[in-house]
């Protein structure tokens, strides 16, 4: 299992379904959108504080299950050579809405957590916490698919997502970075060119941006899931 097989096979698969994933994830993705929109647009363009930061927390939160758990039983329904409807898989992922809501908040407030702990360290704080917060979103890259495959708590899917990920984690590491970067770099090119459309009230744009952006986001999760594959794999030949 190389990292370069796993990018094309995940490159194909995203090419090769993305209608499919387009009717599972855009109607949340554009609520979303068109959420956050509102509430930044209706505040003063100055103020950005708490209540901002939670409501794009809250939003995502609420939204993230549904179309991130549809998008994992369509993947693992395609490796058994399935082919669940749209509304079958969004159905399906609403049964697991509970535990990965609670899984998210853990994973999150585990990364806050270290970020926070890391940067009480005054010199090398920083560089710290960024580790710290890297190694742990490693370490928990697989939490949600145990949650869906193999119908884990959200305490048990963590530890078992340590367990997977032990000999694994410089291959997750890369994952992270090679789907991570472009995704980063294309955001903060996006928030610069909307700028100039604030004044304008192009709310459409901002959205279409935005929604556009999650899509490509969504490409990690499918690399994540190959590797998975591929060390459950290994796991069942070793077991």
């Amino acid at each position: 299992m190389t990292f370069k097989l796993i990018l094309i096979d995940s490159v194909q698969f995203f090419f090769r379904n993305l209608t499919q994933i387009l009717c599972l994830c855009v109607p949340f993705l554009l609520v979303e959108a068109v959420i956050r929109y509102a509430f930044f647009n209706a505040s003063p363009s100055d103020v950005i504080g708490s209540q901002q930061v939670f409501l794009m927390f809250a939003v995502d939160l609420a939204l993230y299950p549904i179309y991130s758990g549809a998008l994992t039983l369509m993947m693992a329904a395609q490796a058994r050579n399935e082919l669940p409807s749209t509304t079958e898989l969004v159905s399906a992922a609403l049964k697991f809405y509970a535990p990965l809501l609670v899984l998210l908040i853990i994973c999150r407030s585990l990364i806050m957590l270290v970020i926070m702990l890391g940067l009480l360290f005054i010199v090398p704080g920083v560089w710290l916490a960024v580790w710290l917060a890297v190694w742990l979103a490693v370490r928990l890259a697989f939490s949600e698919f145990f949650i869906i495959l193999e119908k884990a708590d959200p305490r048990t899917a963590v530890i078992m997502s340590f367990q997977a990920t032990r000999n694994y984690f410089f291959l997750i590491l890369m994952a992270f970075i090679i789907t991570e970067l472009p995704f980063v770099l294309l955001s903060l090119y996006a928030g610069r060119t909307l700028e100039q459309f604030q004044d304008t009230n192009q709310a459409a744009i901002a959205t279409t941006v935005v929604t556009l952006l999650k899509i490509a986001g969504l490409f990690q999760q499918i690399v994540l899931f190959r590797i998975y594959l591929g060390t459950k794999s290994n796991r069942t030949l070793t077991a």
